[in-house]
C-alpha cells in the first residue's frame, strides 16, 4: 500500500480501492471517523487506523485499553437500518474470526461482539449509528494485551494477543485483510440470503454453543444456562430451568474457566 501525507493524516492508497486514513494518536478511531464524516471526507467503506487511542471505548462506554502496537480501526459501513445493525455486527465478527483462522489460530465469535482465540479475548467490535450512517469500531490485540488488573470484573475473559501465538503482522496489513474479508462476507450474506441461514452459519463458529454458562443480565441478576444459539433479532438463545429465554443484552461466563 502507498501512503501519502494529507493534512494531519497519512492517507493510504489501498489496493482495495478504498480510503484508509492513518493517524498516530487520537481520542479514538471512532471519534476521528465521525469527524471525517462530518467533513464529508468519509464515504462508505472508508476507514481510519490509529497507532494509539487516548480514550478508546467498548460496549456501554467502557474503556478500551489501547497501548501502541495493536489494531484500532473504524470503518464506514454501507447503510443498514437500525433494526439490522446486529446482523452487520455478527458479519464483521464472523469475518474477523475467519481471518484469524486463516492465520492458523483457534478463533471463535463470542456473542455479542467479541473475538476469542483459545477462549481468550483478542478483539471486539462496536457499531455506532447516527442519522442513517453506521461506523464500526474494531480493535485487535496484535502485540500487546491488557492485564487482568486493568479490568473490574475478575471473571472477565483474560486477554491475549496475536504475538503470543507466533503471528507477526503489522496492524495495517492485518486491517487490509480484515476489510477485504468484511466486504466479502457482506456480499455473501446480502439480503438475497435469508436471516435464518446467516444466523445458522455464524452459530457454527460461535463460542460456548451448547455449553453451560452463568449469564449476567444488565440489572445484575445471574443464573445458569446453556447457550443454544442466536435469535432472528440478534439476541442470544438460552436454555434455562424456566425454559428458553432470548436476551438482547448482558454477558456470560463459563461455569468452569
Amino acid at each position: 500500500m502507498r501512503m501519502e501525507k494529507v493534512g494531519l493524516f497519512k492517507f493510504v492508497k489501498s489496493p482495495l480501492g478504498k480510503n484508509i486514513y492513518k493517524a498516530e494518536v487520537c481520542t479514538s478511531s471512532m471519534d476521528l471517523a465521525w469527524k471525517l464524516h462530518e467533513a464529508m471526507a468519509f464515504p462508505e467503506w472508508s476507514s481510519v487506523v490509529v497507532d494509539r487511542q487516548i480514550n478508546g471505548r467498548g460496549r456501554f462506554g467502557r474503556a478500551w485499553v489501547s497501548p501502541p502496537g495493536n489494531l484500532y480501526a473504524s470503518l464506514r459501513l454501507p447503510f443498514k437500518s437500525s433494526e439490522s445493525l446486529f446482523l452487520t455486527s455478527f458479519i464483521i465478527a464472523f469475518a474477523i474470526h475467519k481471518v484469524l483462522i486463516d492465520l492458523g489460530l483457534n478463533a471463535e465469535f463470542k456473542w455479542p461482539n467479541d473475538i476469542l482465540v483459545c477462549r481468550k479475548k483478542v478483539g471486539g467490535v462496536l457499531i455506532e449509528e447516527k442519522a442513517g450512517v453506521s461506523i464500526a469500531g474494531i480493535g485487535i490485540n496484535v502485540s500487546e494485551a491488557p492485564v487482568l488488573d486493568a479490568v473490574k470484573d475478575m471473571r472477565t475473559f483474560p486477554a491475549t494477543r496475536l504475538k503470543d501465538f507466533g503471528v507477526c503482522i503489522t496492524p495495517l496489513d492485518l486491517w487490509s485483510t480484515i476489510i477485504s474479508a468484511i466486504k466479502n462476507y457482506t456480499d455473501i450474506f446480502s439480503e438475497k440470503i435469508n436471516c435464518k441461514k446467516l444466523l445458522r452459519t455464524i452459530e457454527n463458529h460461535m463460542a460456548f454453543l451448547d455449553e453451560k454458562v452463568v449469564f449476567k443480565s444488565n440489572n445484575g441478576e445471574e443464573f445458569p444456562a446453556i447457550i443454544s444459539g442466536l435469535s432472528s433479532t440478534g439476541g442470544i438463545r438460552l436454555k434455562t430451568a424456566d425454559g428458553e429465554k432470548i436476551l438482547h443484552s448482558g454477558s456470560f461466563f463459563p461455569v468452569v474457566y
